[in-house]
């Protein structure tokens, strides 16, 4: 079990540190964390950056696992977080 997972997920955003999250994934990956954090609709993305919503959710689910995130409410608010903070 990871660091992460070891804190209790109504409390994951509060820990989680935010200066390790570029070195954890991809570029596109970033990119896509940051707009999400903006607040965009995964179809938003997905014309904006001319690639297919399903491509989005890969890069979301991508994110999740590599970033360890526990649930789809603490993702949203550690992109929102990142968006704030960086």
């Amino acid at each position: 079990m990871t660091e992460t997972t070891d804190i209790k997920a109504e409390h994951f955003v509060d820990y989680y540190d935010l200066d390790t999250v570029p070195s954890k994934i991809s570029k596109r990956e970033l990119q896509i964390f940051d707009m999400l954090g903006q607040g965009r609709m995964i179809g938003q993305i997905g014309k904006h950056l001319h690639i297919s919503i399903r491509t989005v959710e890969s890069h979301r689910d991508h994110i999740k696992r590599k970033l360890d995130i526990p649930d789809i409410l603490n993702f949203s608010q550690l992109a929102y977080r990142f968006r704030i903070e960086k």
